[in-house]
């Protein structure tokens, strides 16, 4: 993620980006929700349904990386993994990363809509002008695109995904 062009919008430009992320990735998800459901994954916008869709979308951006891995060095592909990060994301995973990072946000919105709600990032914070769910406890913010990059890159570790399910869960307002 490229935090400096975050970092450098105005108010009303993370406004913009908020808006037009909401509006093209809230359309884009339902091809996400299709998918899953597809294959066998319920998409339903709960939370118990985070662990099986956040799973699903990291084995599908594996998939994809081991696309991308096959036209590489050997020597190249073994220091990039001793590293636990990925190259590069592949084609297409952009985009699977704006609509995962959509409904993992849009879950928690719709678990606590008179809590939680969609905003630009904190200004003072790394999270500036990126898009955010705000409300839960501590004042903490989720920021969506940014969990699940990092999610995708310690794709290995599935059991991550438990862990920051639960992790945002136990961060929910309970009134």
């Amino acid at each position: 993620m490229d935090l400096q062009f975050f970092e450098r919008m105005s108010e009303q430009e993370a406004a913009e980006y908020l808006r037009r992320f909401l509006a093209t990735e809230s359309a884009a998800a339902a091809a996400l929700v299709a998918a899953a459901e597809a294959e066998g994954v319920a998409a339903g916008y709960g939370v118990d349904d985070l662990v099986p869709v956040l799973r699903w979308a990291v084995r599908r951006d594996r998939a994809a990386l081991r696309d991308v891995d096959a036209g590489l060095p050997r020597e190249l592909l073994e220091d990039e993994r001793e590293r636990a990060a990925p190259l590069e994301l592949p084609a297409g995973a952009e985009s699977l990363v704006l609509r995962v990072a959509y409904y993992l946000g849009e879950t928690f919105v719709r678990q606590r809509p008179q809590k939680l709600r969609w905003a630009g990032g904190d200004r003072e914070t790394i999270t500036e002008n990126q898009p955010v769910v705000t409300g839960f406890t501590r004042r903490m913010e989720l920021p969506v695109i940014l969990v699940v990059e990092n999610l995708f890159r310690r794709a290995a570790d599935q059991e991550s995904v438990p862990h920051l399910v639960s992790a945002w869960t136990e961060r929910v307002p309970r009134r």
